[in-house]
């Protein structure tokens, strides 16, 4: 099996708060000097379309989103207390249900949502896939367990 100890369920959760708390200071304006960089990009569009270049770039809104994919990944991926077959099939449960959850949110997006913003909402559904999964595996450990 290729799941982390444990312990990882804790960094995952310290890295979700994280990242969280840095989207909030992004999204409130707050962007510490520090975190102002000359980053290499594949593609910037700031003032006019570059490709291959170097941009100036406050990495906040990258850490808050890597942060917070990091620690869900973690999460999703530590083992419990007592690994077994029916706790992978819970997992493998847990992963179809939130396939067929995020895909029908999708569609609800594509119906709603029109023009360029449906590319930002649906950024946000790889973040919901792993928190279904990781949320639905868990309700499903627990009614486990308490048997």
């Amino acid at each position: 099996m290729y799941l982390l100890p444990s312990v990882f369920i804790w960094i995952g959760l310290g890295f979700i708060v994280v990242g969280l708390l840095a989207g909030y200071l992004y999204f409130s304006g707050e962007r510490p000097e520090f975190l102002n960089f000359e980053m290499y990009a594949l593609y910037s569009s700031k003032l006019r379309a570059k490709y291959f270049t170097t941009v100036h770039n406050n990495v906040l809104d990258e850490l808050a989103g890597g942060l917070t994919l990091l620690g869900l990944l973690l999460m999703f991926f530590s083992k419990t207390k007592n690994e077994n077959q029916q706790v992978l099939i819970m997992r493998i449960d847990a992963v179809f249900q939130s396939v067929v959850l995020t895909s029908l949110l999708g569609i609800l997006l594509f119906i709603f949502v029109y023009g360029w913003p449906i590319f930002a909402v649906l950024s946000v559904l790889f973040y919901l896939f792993l928190l279904f999964s990781f949320l639905l595996f868990r309700i499903k450990y627990a009614t486990f367990k308490s048997k």
